[in-house]
């Protein structure tokens, strides 16, 4: 299966996509919730990636550019782009995960209510 958007070389796309398949048939059963929560924290790992990825090169070929104000706009909207999708991709990695632990251990890893979602932190 070909992601799409296709991703940058450097991404892992055989082993997520391993880890996508094994926890929807292997933990898939009677979890709808969790696998619902995971496959939305899986996608955005994916999206977070790309856009870091895509701010860096926007930000290298900038860099490269006659330093005008606009020029500077556009350096500074990547950078903070970049850090920005970069930390959220780690945030999603964790949210994903914890929808994980919520099969395996529903008692430590609780995703009732609001409060709990909310407590969902790296």
């Amino acid at each position: 299966m070909a992601l799409d958007p296709p991703m940058p070389l450097d991404f892992a796309t055989g082993p997520y996509e391993t880890i996508q398949q094994r926890i929807s048939v292997d933990l898939g059963e009677g979890y709808a919730e969790s696998l619902q929560m995971f496959a939305g924290a899986w996608n955005a790992v994916r999206y977070r990636y790309l856009a870091c990825v895509e701010h860096d090169q926007s930000f290298t070929s900038s860099i490269q550019q006659q330093l005008t104000p606009l020029e500077r706009y556009h350096q500074e909207r990547d950078l903070f782009g970049f850090f920005v999708s970069g930390l959220s991709t780690i945030e999603s990695l964790c949210y994903g995960l914890y929808a994980v632990a919520s099969i395996i251990e529903p008692a430590g890893f609780a995703i009732r209510t609001q409060q709990d979602l909310r407590g969902v932190t790296p």
